[in-house]
């Protein structure tokens, strides 16, 4: 059996090795589309939630899903598959297993003349349901016109747990901290293409082109972005992550509502910012929903237009129609030194003729930002394995840190050393009362002694006069 397994990694080894000479002169870096879909909304978000809003009577689809289309094996298997930048694998479903969902495109491993299974087990946790399969090594060409073929490792998966609705399996393209090894339990599909010299850097980029398009280019940045670097910024990826961690996390400074050049009703977070293409809304920390019903909602809340709903994971908001809830004032994110901004208009979706949805989820368990497709389809956005860091280009609703950003931290941490120093005031203070009151005493004290001292003297002198007297 060893043999067999040993003979099929030295054939496709020899493949991939032609491979190589025949891309040679290749330009290093590989340019596809994507497609934004409008899907059915139940996989939106978890069943609690869904199960609320499967009441509602939908007349638009809400969930939207950014899907580029990847081929595998010989002749070519072509699927739709999701860009999801918080998990690190590529993987189809397998045509010849009973325990997955029941959708027409798997892929067939018999009908593909490349294809090689190393046996190795894998199980995928999280993200659209758990599912178990193996470890696979394929022919990938990206892209009908682009041709680039290469073999890389997937997951063809046997197992899934939850319908994928019109997915066929998901592109991972989650950050890589093992950079350098090469195994079976981290093969970022970045780094194989690096790996096989198909890409200069290992880093992707996504920009939403139209409605419905948009491109995404891997292995170089874009010369848009190379031209104009004064709207071009970015924020390191948290270094306190675990290596086991795959998301792409920046530390975010704060959220805030209004201009941003007069940063009115400043709530700080010192949170995280995780960036997630494959949720189509925003999640937050539920005080900062929740306060939005003063600070964003009071009017609309008192006139019965929307209103705060809570279970058990979530704190949402829903809206009838109102053109009031157009001229809201936009969410700012802080990023580094760069303010990203996104308009009250596209932080509702029209669920149905009666009811709007505010795309922001307050979630109990949680003290960090999710954002997703709401936020990152306005800009250029810059995934770089290579700098440790998340970029962002744009030509509006960007801007530079110019001046200080008031908030709530600095006027607790002024609070707090005025409290100190106040106190430390009272104490000297105090002291000094103390050891004044402690020297008047023991002056007091040696005054009293004295005249102890002089009357006893005097007292002495009179009785040595009188018995003196008495002799005599």
């Amino acid at each position: 059996m060893k043999i067999i397994v040993l003979f099929h990694i030295i054939i496709c080894s020899i493949k991939m090795i032609k491979m190589k000479k025949n891309y040679s002169d290749y330009e290093q870096s590989i340019e596809l589309e994507f497609t934004i879909q409008k899907t059915n909304p139940i996989n939106l978000i978890n069943s609690p939630v869904r199960r609320w809003l499967e009441e509602v009577d939908f007349t638009n689809s809400l969930k939207e899903e950014m899907k580029v289309n990847i081929c595998l094996g010989t002749p070519s298997q072509c699927f739709n598959l999701l860009i999801d930048t918080s998990s690190d694998n590529l993987w189809v479903l397998n045509k010849h297993s009973n325990r997955v969902p029941d959708t027409p495109n798997k892929f067939n491993s018999i009908n593909s003349s490349s294809y090689f299974n190393t046996t190795l087990p894998y199980e995928i946790v999280g993200g659209l349901g758990n599912a178990t399969g193996f470890i696979s090594k394929e022919l990938v060409n990206f892209g009908d016109s682009l041709q680039l073929k290469t073999f890389l490792l997937f997951i063809l998966v046997d197992n899934k747990e939850h319908d994928l609705g019109e997915l066929d399996g998901v592109l991972g393209l989650g950050f890589n901290y093992n950079k350098t090894q090469y195994n079976y339990e981290k093969f970022s599909i970045i780094f194989q293409l690096k790996s096989n010299k198909f890409i200069n850097n290992q880093l992707f980029t996504l920009k939403y082109t139209s409605e419905n398009k948009g491109k995404m280019t891997i292995g170089n940045l874009p010369n848009e972005i190379i031209n104009d670097t004064k709207n071009y910024g970015s924020c390191p990826i948290n270094s306190g992550q675990s290596q086991h961690n795959t998301r792409w996390e920046c530390d975010l400074h704060s959220v805030f509502l209004g201009n941003h050049s007069n940063f009115v009703n400043t709530t700080v977070l010192n949170s995280r910012a995780v960036f997630d293409t494959s949720k189509n809304i925003l999640i937050g920390p539920t005080m900062f929903v929740k306060n939005l019903e003063d600070k964003y909602f009071k009017d609309l809340i008192k006139e019965n237009i929307c209103s705060l709903t809570e279970n058990e994971y979530y704190y949402f908001y829903m809206c009838s129609p109102d053109d009031r809830l157009n001229h809201l004032p936009e969410l700012n994110f802080v990023l580094g030194d760069w303010i990203l901004k996104i308009n009250s208009r596209e932080l509702f979706i029209n669920v149905s003729d009666s009811y709007s949805l505010f795309i922001i989820f307050g979630r109990n368990s949680t003290d960090e930002w999710v954002l997703g497709l709401p936020l990152l389809k306005k800009f250029h956005m810059v995934f770089d394995h290579d700098s440790d860091a998340i970029g962002f280009y744009g030509t509006k609703d960007i801007y530079k840190v110019i001046n200080p950003i008031p908030d709530n931290t600095n006027e607790n941490v002024d609070a707090i050393w005025i409290f100190i120093i106040g106190f430390i005031i009272i104490l000297i203070t105090a002291t000094f009362i103390v050891i004044w009151w402690l020297i008047k005493k023991r002056n007091r004290s040696i005054t009293l002694l004295n005249e102890a001292q002089t009357h006893h003297e005097c007292s002495f002198y009179n009785i040595e006069n009188r018995y003196d007297n008495n002799i005599n």
